[in-house]
């Protein structure tokens, strides 16, 4: 499914005007946020705390628990992040490749079309408008693999998952040249932010289990080498 040009610039439109408006509110909120370090924005308990009371209003607050829970739990999770890679499609902000959905159900409910796009367009404004209040229009991520297979590049993927820590990053990745490990990486990136959909700043999951400073990235074009 390709993504349409047309619905994307509406689709970046409504993102920018929502992002504005979230801004307003955060900059009341959290006023002293700007202040912080990386460190000290992961130990900031009112970031979470806001995003849960702005995905309450938006009436998003069961998808936002299923999204964040579902990914920190198995980030290779299938069927409902692959509906949300459709519905983004949709929107016009990445192409579609994969097998059809499963299940019909996965788009009824808390699960419909409707539902998914209005939460997408909130999740991404409040990151927006987030980090633009810390002052930050990008951020330095670190990313460590090892493998005992094959390499392989090109994949098509929604998210990718880095860290805000380059020591969490070398956790991941294995040099030793005599070990059962045949590929290994450890890259550090600069990303927009425009590029980030959830981060351990203002997920409560990410906080919970592994705390391992992650942030996921929208996967595209560009980042097809490493995987």
């Amino acid at each position: 499914m390709r993504a349409s040009l047309v619905e994307r610039e509406a689709t970046l439109r409504r993102i920018r005007e929502e992002a504005s408006a979230i801004e307003e509110r955060l900059r009341a909120d959290l006023p002293a946020l700007r202040d912080l370090s990386v460190l000290e924005w992961q130990a900031a308990t009112a970031i979470p705390i806001a995003l849960q009371n702005y995905m309450e209003e938006s009436g998003c607050a069961e998808q936002e628990r299923m999204t964040a829970q579902i990914y920190v739990s198995n980030p290779s999770s299938g069927e409902w992040i692959k509906a949300m890679e459709i519905v983004l499609a949709e929107m016009g902000l990445k192409d579609f490749v994969g097998r059809a959905i499963r299940s019909e159900g996965l788009f009824e409910g808390v699960g419909s079309k409707e539902l998914r796009r209005r939460y997408l367009l909130a999740r991404m404004a409040f990151l927006r408008a987030l980090f633009r209040l810390l002052g930050h229009d990008e951020v330095r991520l670190f990313r460590g693999m090892s493998s005992e297979g094959r390499w392989r590049s090109g994949a098509e993927k929604l998210f990718s998952s880095w860290t805000f820590s380059p020591d969490v990053a070398r956790s991941f990745a294995t040099f030793d040249g005599d070990g059962r490990m045949r590929q290994s990486y450890l890259v550090m990136r600069t990303f927009p932010v425009e590029k980030l959909f959830m981060t351990c700043i203002e997920t409560q999951q990410m906080r919970e289990r592994f705390q391992e400073a992650e942030a996921v990235v929208m996967h595209d074009e560009e980042d097809r080498l490493l995987w």
